[in-house]
This record gives C-alpha cells, structure tokens and sequence, in this order.
C-alpha cells in the first residue's frame, strides 16, 4: 500500500511539472534531453553499489529566460546503478537481522525532481557556458537481490545539485548540450542496512538542447 501511494505521488509531481512546461511554452527558454554516466561518491553510497561508473542516466530539463543571461525551470532525471558484489553486509530490518554473504545483485534508482537557475556567458550565436544549481526532492529506491531472496527500501530525500556546463550551436533552435553535476541527497528514513543513508554521485551528461525564441 505504501508503494502504491508513493508512486501516486510521483505520477501526480511528473504531471504537475509536464502541465506547468505546456503553460509557459510561449516564454523565451529550451527544452534538453540527456543521457548520462555518474559514480557513486560517498561513503553510503560506494559501500553499496561500489564506484564502477553507471551508465544509465536520462534527464530533461526546461527553462525559461527571465532576463537576457538568466534562466528558471525545473528538470527530471533517472540514474540506475547497479552492481555484481560478492561481501559480506549486515542488513537490521524487519525482514532480516543479521549478516548476509555470497553472490549479490545490487541496485540504486534515484529519481531527482528538482527546480533550477542557470546563468549563461558569452554570445547566443556561439559556445555558451553555464553555471547553475537544482534543489528539490529525489525519490530512491534500494534494491537487494540474492538468490531468490530480495529487500527493498525506498525514501524521499532533500536533495541540492550544483552544476556547470556548456551548449554549442548546431543550428539556431538546437543546440549541443553537455555538463557537470554533484548530486547530494541528505539523509531520509531507513536504508536497507537499517540506518538512515545519504547519496552522493558525480555525473555528466550530455544531449540535445531545443530553443524556443
């Protein structure tokens, strides 16, 4: 019942943030979509899934010029990690206390919904680069697997990413789209292992940018 409610809630967000795109489509912004590659960078983080890079990332972005240099919008994202782990972990909930060995299926799903503002240098016409940063929620989900035994756990989390990046121009509405970004989610609920876990992990993405003028 609780999963249901959760995924009710990020179908009603999806819908929410896809109406409120519609609604300012006559604004000045751009649309882009991304795949993405990251690596897990904390501590939480690596002692789950490692820091093989995940290649499994896609985004979308939307924003909106509010003046000549400046944007607002907001931005979706999935990254899958996973790993193949053969170590020891001691997992406390209510399924399971005590320490679990052998082949192991691990994966993280994180799904960031956040708001952003960027700001652009340099001249439309050509190279641009950015800076900017995202705040919002991120909906994540551990899985374990081993044999046919699995645990699940599933939180919302605070999460904050600042990012760089750059667009270079193929024609004048699209636009090549490339950046980089550290997302952190601070501590929510109970991780598989029993405690509370933060996220962080490193990324790059890199995608199509549509301008809309």
């Amino acid at each position: 019942m609780k999963r249901n409610i959760k995924m009710k809630k990020i179908i009603y967000i999806l819908f929410f943030t896809l109406l409120l795109g519609y609604s300012v489509q006559a604004q000045t912004g751009l649309t882009a979509v991304s795949w993405g590659l990251a690596t897990a960078q904390n501590e939480d983080m690596q002692n789950f899934v490692g820091t093989d890079m995940n290649l499994r990332g896609f985004g979308v972005d939307m924003r909106f010029f509010i003046k000549h240099r400046l944007t607002a919008g907001f931005s979706l994202r999935w990254d899958i990690f996973s790993a193949e782990i053969d170590k020891l972990m001691s997992v406390r909930s209510d399924e399971l206390n005590g320490d679990i060995s052998g082949k192991q299926w691990r994966y993280i799903n994180t799904f960031p919904i956040m708001a952003n503002m960027h700001y652009y240098f340099g001249n439309r016409n050509k190279v641009q680069f950015y800076l900017g940063g995202n705040a919002g929620l991120s909906y994540i989900r551990e899985r374990f697997d081993i044999g046919v035994f699995t645990l699940e756990a599933s939180n919302w989390h605070f999460t904050v990413v600042p990012e760089a990046g750059l667009t270079y121009p193929i024609t004048r509405e699209t636009r090549l789209y490339a950046n980089l970004r550290y997302n952190y989610s601070v501590e929510a609920g109970n991780s598989i292992t029993g405690d509370p876990s933060s996220f962080a992990y490193f990324g790059i993405d890199l995608g199509l940018a549509f301008y809309y003028w």
